[in-house]
């Protein structure tokens, strides 16, 4: 590890910074490459340093206690069963400067930055939205003062624009607006509750549709009602035992006939999901070229499909700097599968064989290791840097895309693991858009009877 280099005004974090040292050769979100405090952060620390140690704890208590209260959870998933678990809030936001949040915003409809790398593509049932909504919630409580001062861009103005989205797809025969969820036992189970009520959507469970004359149904007190918008939480192998994995007990038969006959909408396309694959991240700078004459200024971190020989010879030659696994994998890259094989190394500590992988090519994909830059995060009361990954949310609109001015910021649990997933025990941080200016007010909060301030500000 590396010291950071003294910065001109470096006493005016107090004792914040005593024990941050950021690693050798790994690009870090809170010191900029000479060692500086990046002019993004020093506000808020030198605000974060003047509070005394008390009221710093009361002020993190603040945001755990919003989130035991709201009832935010996620499951956790053992060998043999599960178990619900807090939300495992990283107190500290992850802060980014509005003008470097515009160029990811840009790069995201088009794929354009050259400071950022792509881990991958959520697009089967995306989740953490309603979680960057409680996130926010709960940072607005523990640092109410410093996020008006901050001038945090809001991420309300997402949902709206989404919401009337969706809204605006119904047919105008006054039929509903659903978002269609496995169940309790799914791990992201709150957040589809959450995130239904704060829209004003129905949230249903495959059990409560029906299919009727091609028309999609949803079963009321009052009878059959029409749905004619699903967004779909639920991953498409599930949907529809009719047609697709017979064995589902959380779809509803006849779903795809009846969307197939056009009598609803869903929003995450059944089939979105093949855009996940880990192979797929290979072709992309060439789809890009193709379909739309530019290249990927945001680039994915280098990845080769061993399906083609030419590929396979440069893995194989590369071994010691690559990570190879399932061709068709959605995990992260930092999320290995059981056959991974990391810098020519099975998980056993044995070199791999080279043989194998030209056996295997076609159901192996190979892609360069690569390093998490690090971010602050405020541990016993002084900051430590951690690996940290950035998820961002992006909605189509009738005007286009749209992104969400902040998301989270997934945080490792050691300065020295790069396993920032929250089953193995990383964290989760709000993040900030920082802006010059406070922007308009809005919120989708029913603020009628005195909702605090701080709460509007999300």
């Amino acid at each position: 590890m590396s010291e950071p280099q003294q910065a001109a005004n470096r006493s005016d974090w107090g004792s914040l910074l005593d024990a941050y040292r950021t690693l050798p050769g790994v690009a870090d979100e809170l010191f900029d490459s000479k060692g500086r405090v990046r002019p993004v952060w020093q506000p808020f620390l030198r605000d974060l340093a003047a509070l005394d140690p008390d009221a710093l704890d009361h002020a993190l208590a603040r945001g755990s206690q919003y989130l035991r209260d709201a009832g935010v959870f996620f499951r956790q998933y053992g060998p043999t069963d599960s178990t619900e678990r807090d939300w495992p809030l990283s107190h500290l936001p992850m802060l980014i400067d509005a003008g470097e949040w515009q160029n990811i915003a840009t790069a995201l409809m088009q794929r354009a930055d050259v400071k950022w790398w792509v881990l991958g593509d959520r697009t089967q049932a995306p989740s953490g939205a309603g979680f960057a909504l409680e996130t926010r919630m709960a940072t607005s409580r523990s640092f109410s003062s410093l996020i008006s001062s901050a001038n945090v861009m809001r991420l309300a103005g997402f949902f709206r624009r989404f919401r009337d989205t969706l809204l605006g797809m119904r047919d105008g025969d006054g039929s509903r607006v659903a978002i269609l969820t496995p169940g309790p036992l799914n791990d992201t189970y709150f957040e589809h509750s959450y995130i239904a009520r704060y829209l004003g959507f129905m949230l249903v469970q495959g059990a409560d549709l029906a299919v009727k004359e091609n028309r999609l149904m949803v079963r009321t007190v009052s009878g059959l009602q029409p749905l004619s918008v699903v967004w779909r939480r639920l991953d498409a192998e599930w949907t529809d035992p009719l047609e697709l994995n017979e064995s589902s007990q959380l779809g509803t038969p006849g779903m795809i006939g009846a969307l197939r006959a056009g009598s609803f909408s869903m929003v995450n396309a059944l089939g979105s999901g093949a855009l996940e694959a880990r192979a797929l991240m290979a072709f992309m700078p060439r789809m890009s070229e193709h379909l739309t004459g530019q290249p990927l200024a945001m680039p994915n971190i280098a990845t080769w499909w061993c399906g083609g020989p030419g590929e396979c010879d440069y893995v194989k030659a590369n071994l010691e700097r690559m990570t190879i696994d399932n061709a068709m994998s959605t995990r992260l890259p930092f999320d290995h599968g059981p056959n991974v094989v990391i810098a020519g190394r099975k998980t056993d500590g044995t070199a791999v064989d080279p043989a194998w992988i030209d056996e295997n090519g076609p159901l192996l994909a190979g892609q360069e290791i690569v390093s998490l830059s690090t971010a602050p995060a405020l541990v016993d009361g002084k900051l430590e840097a951690r690996p940290m990954s950035l998820r961002v949310f992006v909605a189509r609109s009738g005007n286009g895309w749209v992104v969400m001015p902040g998301g989270f910021a997934r945080i490792g649990h050691s300065a020295e693991s790069a396993d920032i997933s929250m089953q193995r025990g990383g964290a989760v941080s709000d993040v900030w858009v920082v802006s010059d200016d406070a922007g308009p007010v809005d919120t989708l909060l029913d603020t009628g009877g005195g909702v605090p301030k701080r709460t509007q500000d999300v």
